[in-house]
């Protein structure tokens, strides 16, 4: 992935935030749609953290470092996105602490594990797939 990813990253960003979404619902502890106003951060939010993970090779070519061939330096920025992920997520549960919503240390984990590994969980499990789907297969090359 050298040039700027886009459709990429918005389909990855949907795709973990509906997960968050998902994740903050069944860690919910009560009735009704309280949870909803918790889980609307996590969509917003994913859109940021992806399309970083997902153009850190773009970002550093401007700057004259070439990413790509510092496997290490690449996996470390990646990871750290994932360490942020996790923050983010557990900073909010704990911010409603008093409520009735938190989501569980697990999920958290699960989200930033996912973040890191966005680009190639894109690569080599859902772009394959994704070329073959008649309207959305020109924007992926």
């Amino acid at each position: 992935m050298a040039g700027l990813v886009i459709v990429p990253a918005v389909i990855m960003s949907l795709l973990l935030g509906i997960l968050e979404i998902e994740f903050v619902h069944n860690d919910e502890r009560s009735y009704g749609f309280a949870w909803f106003g918790h889980a609307l951060h996590a969509i917003p939010v994913m859109f940021v953290l992806i399309f970083v993970a997902m153009n850190l090779q773009w970002a550093f070519a401007l700057v004259g470092f070439d990413i790509s061939k510092k496997f290490w330096v690449d996996l470390g920025i990646r990871a750290i996105l994932g360490v942020i992920a996790m923050i983010k997520i557990m900073a909010a549960s704990a911010i409603l602490k008093g409520s009735t919503v938190g989501e569980k240390f697990p999920h958290a984990l699960i989200i930033g594990v996912l973040v890191a590994a966005s680009p190639y969980i894109w690569t080599y499990a859902i772009a394959p797939f994704a070329k073959n789907i008649p309207f959305l297969g020109k924007y992926l090359s």
